[in-house]
């Protein structure tokens, strides 16, 4: 048998409607559908009819069964909501309060009969009814009645106490005067009966005594009469104030038991009606309890049922993503190979049709320079032949004076060559003979010596342009990082802060100036080229800043590059700049690079030299993030040896 549910204030009623209407949608704009039915049974309403019209009250809609849950629409009623007369209160007040107070329906009311205390001859007789009623008879009147009383009790225990008796014992009437006839029997229990005319009396003969006798006697009987009604009148009065503290005593006893009775049958009531309520009130928290593990149950359900669906979609959304960057990895390094090896296959085919074609070239050039020499050769033969047939012929016949003018003649003979030899024509190979003309001198073992010295000094010239290419030239860093970084991660990031001396103090061309440079084209990418009098304009700079993408065994990683530099000091705002912007987050190493030492024989130098190099490096991990620690790589500038980098090690 379920319980009678306690009905609910209209503002708790509200305030639940609105908790609802919050807990069972998702937004302001999203509505949902909640079953009528639950809304009666959780906000403990009599009927379907009065939910309706306290969802219809607060702006929300119902229709077939179910009501429209939403945010927007929910409004809160200025007043209460349409009046209703409860069932309980016209169950109330339908009793009176004796009934109340007895527990009960009330006895019959006894009528009261009236007694006339006159008698017939209009004379007050009242008080004097219970004069003639001794104190013996009363008492056991009285106790019989309180016997009767005491079983009317037992009988029945709701009934009220009984009442005074509604009428006074009969009393005997008073004697009757001589002159006045005796009180009717039937006269006495008549209610308010007119007084009854005195009855004529017949004429009675002359009076035999004289008037002062007969004054004297009505005066006796007076005093007689006077007396007895005193005495009578005591007599019934003491009775009566006996009789009425023997009843009253009765009743109050009779009154104080029903009183209590009532007191505690009221009490007992009331903490029944107390119990009642605690345990409804105990079995409704039980089902509120019992509606909000179920509401939290449910919530919990659906929490994590929308988890799973999520989760279950980011993971099918990673797996999707990740597959098409590593199918589009794939790709891009079979498209890489695939053109390499193409690249490979027509390169060879062009070097080899291009060697093909030059030692094609280079065979049909020596084979002409062979044929012309074959030529020249001949030449030269049939030449020498000849000069050797001439000198043999001139030997048989002298030669004749040679066709010089008469004039001349003396100034051929006379000599004419330079003196001394001009150095220009030494270089030549010529020799002026003056009037005699030039002559070519040809050494051929000073030629060798001289195109040996001018071929060694080429090739010292090129070697020392290759190695100056190859020192100046920047390092591979993303391959470097790549290759000397635990880890198997995809991403690398690595960022290195370079400390070089202050650039003002160096003048351009210094030792300290061109090693501060070549350590910047060492870290810099591209051409690295770098201008040796760009002076630094404040601050840390970023020397370098790219992203490129480096093969680790079988991997690719995308390695990420960034160089700072800072020269010298710093100063203080230099330092807060670099400590609001983050200049420093996420360094993996710092490098300083002290200037050349300057050999002296004052310590005070040699203490500011060391001492710069310290607040240098204490700014920088000033300016960085506490956590972590950084490595230090310190370059000092010496022919080398331990005793520098014990020197290094004491000075830092």
């Amino acid at each position: 048998m379920r319980p009678q549910r306690l009905g609910f204030s209209f503002q708790i009623r509200k305030d639940a409607l609105r908790a609802l209407n919050v807990a069972y949608t998702v937004s302001t704009q999203r509505s949902t559908v909640f079953p009528l039915d639950s809304v009666v049974r959780m906000l403990l309403f009599r009927d379907s009819e009065e939910a309706t019209d306290f969802l219809n009250c607060h702006g929300l809609t119902v229709s077939d069964g179910c009501v429209e849950l939403n945010r927007s629409s929910f409004l809160e009623p200025e007043g209460l909501s349409k009046a209703r007369k409860s069932v309980f209160i016209t169950r109330k007040l339908m009793v009176s309060v004796g009934e109340i107070v007895n527990g009960g329906p009330l006895p019959p009311i006894p009528r009261h009969t009236p007694v006339c205390s006159f008698n017939s001859q209009n004379k007050y007789v009242g008080d004097s009814l219970a004069a003639e009623l001794p104190v013996g008879t009363q008492r056991p009147g009285m106790d019989a009645a309180g016997g009767g009383g005491g079983e009317e009790c037992g009988a029945e225990a709701d009934a009220p106490p009984p009442a005074l008796p509604p009428q006074p014992l009969p009393m005997p009437a008073p004697a009757p005067l001589p002159h006045l006839p005796a009180l009717a029997p039937g006269a006495a229990p008549s209610l308010f009966q007119a007084p009854v005319q005195p009855e004529i009396l017949p004429a009675k003969p002359g009076p035999g005594y004289s008037d002062a006798d007969l004054a004297q006697v009505v005066d006796e009987l007076i005093q007689e009469v006077l007396q007895m009604d005193c005495e009578e009148v005591g007599a019934a009065g003491a009775a009566f104030a006996a009789t009425a503290l023997g009843v009253a005593s009765a009743a109050m006893e009779e009154l104080l038991t029903a009183a209590t009775t009532g007191i505690l049958r009221h009490i007992a009531t009331e903490e029944v009606t107390k119990e009642r309520e605690r345990k409804e009130e105990e079995r409704r928290r039980a089902e509120e309890e019992r509606l909000k593990q179920e509401r939290e149950l449910l919530l919990t359900e659906l929490g994590q049922g929308l988890a799973a669906e999520l989760t279950e979609l980011v993971v099918t959304e990673c797996v999707r993503e990740t597959c098409s960057q590593e199918l589009k990895s794939a790709v891009e390094t079979d498209q890489r190979v695939r053109m390499a090896r193409c690249c490979e296959d027509v390169c060879a085919s062009l070097v080899g049709l291009f060697l093909g074609e030059e030692i094609f070239q280079t065979a049909k050039e020596t084979l002409q320079e062979l044929q012309c020499f074959c030529k020249y050769l001949q030449r030269w033969r049939e030449a020498v032949a000849a000069r050797k047939k001439l000198r043999r012929q001139m030997r048989a016949f002298p030669a004749a004076p040679c066709c010089v003018d008469v004039n001349d003649r003396l100034k051929a003979l006379a000599p004419s060559a330079e003196c001394p030899i001009a150095a220009e024509n030494l270089a030549k190979g010529l020799l002026d003979l003056g009037h005699a003309g030039k002559v070519g001198i040809s050494c051929t073992r000073l030629r060798w010596l001289r195109n040996k010295v001018e071929r060694q000094m080429k090739v010292q010239h090129f070697h020392q342009r290759l190695l100056s290419d190859a020192a100046w030239a920047p390092l591979d860093l993303p391959s470097l990082v790549a290759k000397h970084l635990p880890g198997r991660r995809e991403r690398v990031f690595w960022k290195l802060v370079l400390m070089l001396p202050d650039g003002e103090e160096q003048p351009p061309g210094s030792p300290g100036r061109v090693l501060a440079n070549w350590l910047k084209v060492k870290f810099m990418g591209g051409d690295g080229s770098v201008d040796d009098t760009d002076h630094d304009a404040g601050g840390i700079q970023t020397l370098t800043l790219f992203n490129t993408l480096s093969s680790k065994g079988d991997r690719t990683i995308s390695v990420s590059v960034c160089i700072k530099v800072a020269r010298g000091a710093l100063s203080d705002c230099v330092l807060d700049a670099a400590e609001t912007q983050k200049e420093l987050l996420g360094a993996s190493g710092l490098m300083l690079l002290l200037p050349p030492k300057v050999k002296s024989e004052d310590m005070a130098e040699e203490d500011v030299y060391w001492l710069s190099a310290l607040l240098q490096i204490k700014q920088l991990l000033q300016a960085k993030p506490f956590q972590p620690a950084l490595p230090l790589v310190v370059l000092v500038p010496s022919p080398g040896g331990a005793a520098v980098e014990k020197e290094g090690e004491d000075g830092l």
